[in-house]
């Protein structure tokens, strides 16, 4: 902690070394603080390294729980601020259980699950359509909402569920970067899947007209990106 005080980067912290040296609880409570403000001026290559040395040193089983639950609160302080140590959840969940931080611990644990929920729900949803268990599959992204994980478009798509799928891509419509209109090549091309397997055949038309004209699309490659890949106006 006096260290980490003594190259920090920000002045009040620096002139903190002294106190702290003479009343070390101070440093105890600025290390946090000053841990933040020197990862903040480090190079990529640097916040890797960092973050490998303090991943090992909480990986000894020789370090005392004290000292362990202290680097855990570490962590809670880096992602807190929205810098979070690239160390794995799984692995801090872990770590929080063998000192008896179950707050800690209950937080990773979940965080671990909602990230394996939202990485595998599109694998499970696809699978089941191959299956043909729709039921199974809309199971999928049920379960994925009560987890708090938002359910890409792609997902709405899959389980043929066009209405909700044309919903999200208006929405993205509208709140496309500079108010375009019809928004952006790939959320068009969206909302005409939707509109074509809906039968909305006037909405299409004037959807794939303004499509046509739009000068992103280029003489070279407009025709291929307006063209849906086999299969892809149809439900799975």
């Amino acid at each position: 902690a006096l260290e980490l005080l003594r190259v920090s980067p920000a002045q009040p912290l620096r002139a903190c070394l002294l106190p702290a040296q003479a009343y070390p609880p101070l440093a105890q409570e600025l290390l946090n603080a000053a841990f933040l403000s020197c990862w903040s001026q480090l190079t990529p290559d640097g916040c890797g390294l960092l973050a490998a040395a303090v991943e090992a040193a909480l990986e000894r089983e020789s370090m005392p729980p004290a000292v362990l639950q202290k680097m855990l609160n570490l962590a809670d302080f880096m992602e807190l601020h929205l810098q979070p140590l690239p160390i794995p959840v799984r692995k801090l969940g872990s770590l929080a259980e063998r000192c008896q931080a179950y707050a800690k611990a209950a937080h990773y644990r979940e965080m671990s699950f909602t990230h394996a929920a939202f990485r595998h729900a599109a694998s499970l949803i696809s699978i089941n359509n191959q299956l043909q268990l729709p039921e199974a599959a809309a199971g999928v992204l049920a379960f994925s909402r009560d987890l708090g994980v938002e359910p890409r478009v792609s997902w709405y798509e899959k389980l043929g569920r066009w209405s909700d799928a044309l919903a999200a891509y208006d929405r993205m419509s509208q709140s496309a970067e500079g108010g375009a209109a019809g928004g952006s090549i790939a959320v068009r091309l969206g909302s005409m899947r939707c509109l074509h397997a809906l039968g909305e055949w006037r909405r299409l038309c004037q959807l794939a007209s303004e499509a046509w004209l739009d000068p992103a699309l280029d003489a070279s490659g407009g025709e291929s990106t307006l063209t849906p890949a086999p299969g892809s106006l149809h439900p799975s």
